[in-house]
């Protein structure tokens, strides 16, 4: 990202935080920006929802920052899954078929009820339900979408498994082209 890139992020984060505000000509001015590089760049944030208490604070700071910006929010739901398997064809047959239901799950579940409270509050969203490795799935996706940030909570893992593993929040920190903001 180059200096003019972070010095508009910045700007940007200022506004949506509430600590600047702008006359009506510089908000229409302000919401038609581009990148360094003359692209055209949309005014969404990819928000990673899980049914988790921290996926729920995410997507409540992203929808509160949404508001005040008017930005798009992208509602994703990652299911951990590997594509790596040596199974028999009838195994692949029931494999898909759980990954179907778990897609149907995750979408009556976590996702819709996500889209109704942004619904409700006026937010511009879309949603999707993808399988995946999680920080992958989140980076391809925020590239796919040209979003300008990142936001994910924490779940507070602790102990052996978040110091050999990681966690996703983590590794979209290390990772990710775009900032991420990971709520607490």
């Amino acid at each position: 990202m180059g200096q003019a890139a972070c010095q508009n992020w910045f700007f940007e984060q200022l506004l949506l935080a509430g600590h600047i505000e702008l006359s009506a000509h510089w908000t229409a001015q302000f919401s038609a920006k581009y990148s360094s590089e003359g692209i055209p760049m949309t005014n969404s944030v990819l928000v990673a929802v899980d049914g988790s208490d921290g996926g729920a604070r995410a997507l409540q700071y992203a929808s509160e920052r949404a508001k005040l910006g008017g930005a798009k929010l992208i509602v994703t739901y990652v299911i951990e899954w590997s594509p790596y398997s040596f199974n028999t064809p009838e195994e692949n047959a029931e494999r898909h078929k759980r990954r179907e239901e778990e897609i149907d799950r995750a979408t009556s579940s976590v996702v819709e009820p996500a889209a109704g409270q942004l619904a409700a509050a006026g937010i511009e969203y879309e949603t999707i339900v993808r399988h995946g490795p999680p920080a992958e799935t989140l980076i391809k996706l925020a590239d796919k979408f040209g979003v300008q940030q990142i936001v994910i909570g924490r779940r507070g893992q602790s102990g052996i498994k978040s110091l050999l593993f990681g966690s996703v929040a983590g590794n979209l920190v290390q990772t990710s082209p775009v900032p991420v903001v990971v709520v607490p």
